[in-house]
């Protein structure tokens, strides 16, 4: 009865993706088609209102045979009440029947196989070209693969696709490979002690017969080899043949071989350049091949966001994912042809204002990125259709909160806030609801307002404010500083709608917080029986939103104290905030004739951890307290019946108890 929204986080993947991932969700995540980043609130607009919906866009176009058969989403769910309760559930949902792909066709390598010795063996490798994946390497033992020998009293094959020989007689036998719903494919496999292996060769080079790579700072497998032997035969080579590979001393710095498996590339590497891959044998480096080496700078990728409709006097959000192997000199944002900006460094975002002269009108924008070689590629054109506003009861409101261009710290509070001035009565407007976005997307709703007193706003008197007020914590981001785009939405009792303009604040990363020991000092003492205060000061750009700090004791939490943001100090940097506080240790028995070691560790709001430099504090025993009397002196005259006055300086290493007086033993 008293529904305040419903909550989606959604991951849509395709299936042959997460097979690929072998069935890991954070894997295949990567490369998810649709994705909420975060929950996506959806509030009812009627009484009693069952279905809620939301439009999600996908990333990249999913053809109608995937839509079938290949698409799969992953459905966190939570419905939230007016007093707070939860609700959570979870789904998986196909966008067809299932997730099941067809496989078309069936290979193995190596293609044939020799033996020349009984301590050989070679693993078969199968490969399915399938309907989503494509060409697909099955690892071993994989689902539906079987192996059978023609001959295995002759030629044993294992479930895991490991072949080796049993007789040293000559002979020809096939080893098959099966797969479900696919014919068998057939590998030869000769047996032939009189051969021997006299050269190397790559097999998958291009037409050129080089070895190319095609984007710099990308690995690369190294090329199959197989062997040649003395009468022209081509046979893989078996697991007793160790190959190594090694370059040739004019690429150092240009190619790189990393664990011996991949070969990668720092600069371009022409066919003129000469510089060749050498593959051979760790016992015979006289059998061998050499396989030329190319390497090219690719021209940079990139894709633009943005949305498909925008109301003209608003501002439209473009946001431009560009890629390079090397790197991005700039994006180049343009409308209808035109440059309207560019962006050197990351995000490669750009925010305009839509004129009112373009209602009605379809704007076509697209990115143009440049990579550090100055070559240059174009994103897909995107049509933005501009709105007319849409008329609204809503009264004019005031963004209170963030100011303009204020800046935050990631992890840390930020207020969102809108103000309606009701004048010198505090009288409700006809505001329901305010819902708030930051750069398009809801991030929470206000239902009931609050009242303040403030400046009108020709600030000569004071009046009434009615204030909608959304508190929420600043979301991480991924580069040191960018900015953010608030509005909110107001809807009002009568079911119209009004919106705001738009407000830019900048968001900058956290850092660490910081702590240290003010006292005692390193290498100070500590008497036993005295309690020991420490002082500790700690600073961070998110304070005000709160600090465990914490003092250990020889490694172990002594005191845990949490910290809301009490007695904030500048400490010269606009974003870093300082307070001190001080613990007290008690230094018993058991610590004497120790060090006892002294630390601060603080945690901020993000969770970033920090320990300050160690104090030691070395602990002696109670030393006797020490007194001598100051007046009167000795030798002094003093006169009977007049008052005495004795005045006795005594200290102790932890406190005087008391000062007993005595005259005459008395």
């Amino acid at each position: 009865v008293d529904l305040t929204y419903v909550a989606f986080r959604v991951v849509g993947l395709r299936g042959s993706d997460l097979r690929a991932a072998g069935g890991v969700v954070y894997q295949a995540a990567r490369e998810a088609f649709a994705k909420t980043d975060e929950y996506v609130r959806v509030y009812p607009r009627a009484e009693g209102q069952r279905l809620f919906e939301f439009a999600l866009p996908t990333s990249s176009e999913l053809s109608p045979a995937e839509i079938a058969g290949n698409g799969i989403f992953l459905v966190d769910l939570k419905a939230v009440d007016a007093s707070g309760n939860e609700r959570h559930e979870s789904v998986i949902a196909y966008s067809g029947d299932d997730i099941e792909e067809e496989a078309y066709d069936l290979w193995a390598t190596p293609e044939s196989v020799l033996f020349t010795s009984l301590f050989d063996s070679v693993t078969i490798v199968p490969h399915v070209d399938f309907q989503f994946r494509g060409v697909t390497p099955l690892a071993a033992g994989a689902r539906g693969v079987s192996f059978r020998s023609s001959d295995p009293e002759s030629v044993r094959v294992t479930s895991e696709g490991v072949v080796y020989p049993l007789v040293e007689t000559a002979g020809e036998f096939f080893v098959t490979v099966s797969y479900p719903g696919l014919p068998d494919y057939d590998i030869p496999v000769k047996i032939d002690m009189s051969r021997s292996l006299s050269a190397l060769k790559a097999v998958g080079l291009g037409d050129d017969g080089a070895f190319t790579l095609e984007r710099l700072n990308e690995p690369r497998e190294l090329p199959r080899v197989v062997g040649i032997f003395d009468d022209g035969t081509e046979a893989a080579l078996s697991s007793r043949f160790d190959v190594e590979f090694l370059l040739d001393e004019g690429a150092e710095g240009l190619l790189e071989i990393l664990e011996g498996r991949h070969l990668v590339a720092h600069a371009p590497v022409e066919p003129s350049d000469s510089l060749h891959l050498r593959a051979q044998l760790s016992e015979s480096p006289d059998v061998f091949a050499e396989v030329p080496v190319v390497a090219y700078d690719a021209a940079p990728s990139v894709e633009l966001s943005v949305a498909e409709t925008v109301v003209a006097g608003e501002e439209l959000h473009l946001e431009a994912s560009p890629g390079d192997d090397v790197g991005i000199k700039s994006v180049r944002f343009e409308m209808n042809g035109l440059k309207i900006g560019q962006r050197t460094q990351a995000p490669y975002g750009l925010t305009i204002e839509i004129d009112e002269k373009f209602v009605h009108q379809t704007l076509t924008f697209a990115a143009i990125a440049v990579d550090t070689r100055d070559q240059a590629v174009r994103s897909l054109e995107k049509t933005v259709r501009v709105l007319p506003p849409a008329a609204s009861d809503a009264p004019a409101v005031e963004i209170t909160s963030p100011k303009s261009l204020e800046r935050f710290v990631e992890g840390g509070p930020i207020r969102y806030e809108v103000a309606y001035y009701a004048g010198k009565r505090a009288e409700r407007s006809n505001i329901s609801i305010v819902d708030f976005y930051v750069d398009g997307a809801p991030i929470g709703n206000v239902t009931y307002p609050i009242f303040e007193t403030r400046p009108s706003p020709d600030g000569m008197t004071k009046g009434q404010w009615e204030v909608w007020r959304l508190n929420q914590v600043v979301p991480a981001i991924s580069v040191s500083e960018t900015s953010r785009a608030f509005h909110a939405v107001l809807h009002t009792s009568s079911g119209g709608s009004g919106q705001t303009g738009s407000r830019l604040y900048r968001v900058i990363k956290d850092k660490p917080p910081f702590a240290r020991i003010v006292s005692p000092s390193n290498g100070s003492y500590a008497t036993v029986g005295q309690t020991l205060p420490v002082e500790i000061e700690f600073s961070d750009d998110t304070l005000e939103a709160g600090l465990e700090v914490a003092l250990l004791i020889s490694g172990r939490v002594h005191e845990l104290l949490h910290y809301r943001g009490e007695d904030l100090a500048s400490s010269g940097d606009m974003s870093v905030r300082t307070s001190r506080r001080t613990f007290t240790v008690p230094i018993e028995e058991q610590m004497l004739g120790s060090s006892v070691e002294l630390i601060a560790r603080v945690v901020d709001q993000g969770g970033a951890r920090m320990e300050s430099d160690p104090v030691l504090v070395s602990v002696r025993g109670d030393s006797p307290p020490q007194v001598a009397i100051s007046h009167p002196v000795s030798g002094a005259h003093v006169t009977a019946g007049m008052p005495l006055e004795i005045r006795v300086d005594a200290t102790d290493d932890v406190r005087v108890k008391r000062v007993d007086f005595y005259v005459d033993g008395a």
